[in-house]
């Protein structure tokens, strides 16, 4: 089991998140796909950082359901961003197996 950090909201002209509008939750990612209570609130940016020694694999959807091999895959120990255009989308994650 591991600590998946999301944060989410809109961006300034510099493309960073806007600190007094961002939401952020911690997701304990294991074998088994767990999503974020936060969504998204329309064209904002999602940074997922994966603060484990495993991969984690990344979804996104109104009931999104992370899988192994056939969504985002997130390496060990690092952050990515992804740009969403669409409201109400929550982050499913999952541990790689």
């Amino acid at each position: 089991m591991g600590q998946v950090i999301v944060e989410m909201g809109p961006t300034d002209s510099e493309n960073a998140l806007i600190a007094e509008q961002m939401r952020s939750e911690e997701i304990a990612s294991s074998g088994t796909a767990a999503a974020s209570t936060i969504v998204t609130s329309g064209n904002d940016l999602i940074v997922i950082h994966n603060n484990q020694a495993g991969v984690v694999w990344v979804a996104f959807g109104t009931s999104p359901t992370a899988a192994v091999g056939t969504t985002a895959c997130l390496p060990a120990n690092t952050s990515r961003s992804f740009r969403v255009n669409q409201a109400n989308l929550k982050v499913s994650v999952i541990d790689d197996s």
